[in-house]
């Protein structure tokens, strides 16, 4: 509660300040609206991409740091030792609590605004240059005109980071360009399409599995009932991609799931003793039914 007042407070005095191109964990703002945002810089000729990624950002941030851009628009003392208080929470780990000396803690109220306040530094200086940036918490992409801009790009990223006490994951940042493709925020973007990456759609099937085993003990209801909020999501989510494809993929995959806990095998023939019509009937949602009417396309010459 303490965080969340606080958050309430300190919120509205950064949020005028912060730039238009960072949607994380911001009112009014989403995903989508990065994603829509990427393409259409990549309609504007800004092609090359540095697809970066922050090494362990929540885990390694560092506390002066943090204060430090937090002290240049609050004094108030009291307000100040409440973030510190919060940085420096006690975790217990098998009966110890240990104090961190760096990091903000994952699923704090507080800790989305304060990964944006120190990266808002980052989105400042991107801005003095001649490129674009979209920024989504710690995951953002920084596009240019060439690939000699993108290969400049990248190396005064680091330099910036380096200030913020930061630095970039090497294995996973990396120079590419539309044409090539890329992963933003769980899609792939590649040249005329916008599709699912491949992990996000293994994830979602591991989901599945668990959500139908067989042996559970429950009955169909009960089944539907946890997983149909999965599908709603994932549709709702990646359903203005360009997926109609692999929706009804998924969907006959979802529905020979529910055939084989609700008969305890799996068997091709099975289709014709639970007809599609009769799964709808028990209530099991379609991911194609589920998703929104907006799409987000684009098309590069």
């Amino acid at each position: 509660m303490c965080q969340q007042a606080v958050y309430q407070v300190l919120s509205p005095i950064y949020e005028a300040d912060f730039s238009p191109r960072s949607f994380g964990f911001r009112p009014g703002r989403k995903a989508h609206h990065a994603i829509a945002t990427a393409m259409q810089d990549g309609k504007e000729g800004f092609r090359h991409v540095v697809d970066a990624d922050i090494a362990s950002f929540f885990d390694k941030l560092d506390h002066e740091v943090v204060m430090s851009h937090v002290c240049a628009k609050i004094a108030d003392g009291r307000v100040l030792r409440l973030i510190q208080a919060f940085l420096k929470a006690g975790v217990s780990e098998d009966g110890i609590i240990c104090i961190p000396t760096e990091g903000s803690p994952q699923g704090g109220v507080i800790s989305p605004l304060i990964a944006n306040i120190v990266l808002d530094n980052l989105d400042k200086a991107i801005e003095s240059r001649d490129w674009r940036f979209v920024r989504y918490a710690d995951d953002f992409l920084v596009l240019t005109r060439s690939a000699k801009e993108a290969t400049e790009a990248l190396k005064y990223i680091k330099e910036v980071l380096e200030g913020l006490k930061l630095s970039l994951h090497e294995t996973k940042t990396r120079l590419t360009d539309f044409r090539a493709g890329f992963e933003f925020l769980g899609f792939h973007l590649r040249r005329y399409r916008l599709g699912v990456r491949q992990k996000s759609v293994d994830r979602f099937k591991e989901r599945v599995r668990t959500l139908t085993r067989r042996q559970q003990g429950i009955n169909v209801e009960a089944v539907l009932k946890k997983l149909n909020p999965v599908l709603r999501g994932w549709a709702r989510y990646f359903g203005n991609a360009e997926i109609t494809g692999l929706f009804t993929q998924l969907d006959q995959w979802v529905r020979m799931r529910m055939r084989s806990f609700r008969l305890k095998r799996r068997c091709r023939h099975d289709n014709h003793r639970i007809p599609n019509q009769k799964l709808a009937k028990w209530g099991l949602l379609s991911l194609q039914h589920c998703r929104p009417e907006d799409r987000i396309t684009y098309a590069l010459a």
